[in-house]
């Protein structure tokens, strides 16, 4: 069974991370990624580098392995935000990016992944203990581990500068301001990522009442053609019969 523990402030104090190893941590909450860096800057024997992806966007696979290629000894981390959803990080359908990545690191790196979890309320740090074979399932190796990590504030800013993107080039997302029940994912908030997919759902159901609507219009401008083509003939056919009319009886007439 998987190993679960409170992560110390200080790298040296973790067993799995050796000295003079690189540790590559993942996460889609840029301001999680900083800060765990921050707690663990006291060792500087241990080189860290940041990678942060989207849920709302596709994986620059190149990038991710550019950064295995570049360090095929490193340890990985993922760091995994427990909010009301915590059950779904590897969902395939929820969390599709998260479960692709570690899917990866794993494969490419001999099972030197570990995840640490970021509560970000107080209920949310139990919630996910009772369910931890049946969330990681296959993902954990009999050498990884679980730990817990209690300094993340979602109401700090920070410098964003070491961390480096996984969404590729033209797809990045505004950075926003992350705060209290705004439970953060990506570069936007949970909120934002539901009004997104709100959007996307309006969008859709316009894209597919448009042509229906267009249909039905031209249809029934049609009609209206149809109408006042056959009211002209009408008329037309009414003209020639009385012109008829007047030509017969001038004939008469003549005689």
């Amino acid at each position: 069974p998987p190993r679960i523990s409170s992560a110390p402030t200080r790298l040296n104090e973790v067993a799995w991370m050796k000295q003079g190893q690189t540790h590559l941590i993942f996460s889609t909450h840029k301001g999680a990624l900083v800060q765990y860096k921050e707690s663990l800057r006291e060792t500087v024997d241990v080189q860290v580098k940041l990678f942060h992806f989207s849920e709302d966007e596709q994986l620059d696979m190149r990038k991710v392995d550019e950064a295995i290629n570049e360090n095929e000894h490193a340890q990985a981390s993922v760091l995994l935000l427990a909010t009301g959803s915590s059950h779904l990080w590897f969902d395939p359908e929820h969390n599709p990016r998260n479960l692709e990545l570690c899917t990866t690191l794993k494969n490419r790196l001999d099972g030197r992944i570990n995840f640490v979890v970021c509560s970000t309320t107080i209920w949310s740090a139990a919630s996910w203990r009772e369910h931890t074979d049946a969330i990681f399932g296959d993902l954990l190796s009999s050498s990884a581990r679980v730990d817990e990590w209690n300094g993340f504030d979602s109401h700090r800013s920070v410098n964003e500068r070491s961390v480096v993107s996984l969404i590729p080039d033209g797809q990045h997302q505004p950075t926003t301001v992350h705060t209290g029940w705004q439970s953060c994912s990506g570069d936007s908030c949970l909120l934002g990522g539901i009004v997104k997919r709100i959007f996307m759902v309006l969008a859709c159901m316009l894209m597919c009442y448009l042509p229906i609507h267009i249909d039905h219009a031209l249809a029934e401008r049609q009609r209206i053609l149809d109408r006042e083509n056959k009211a002209i003939a009408f008329q037309r056919k009414e003209n020639e019969d009385e012109s008829e009319r007047l030509r017969e009886e001038t004939d008469m007439l003549s005689k």
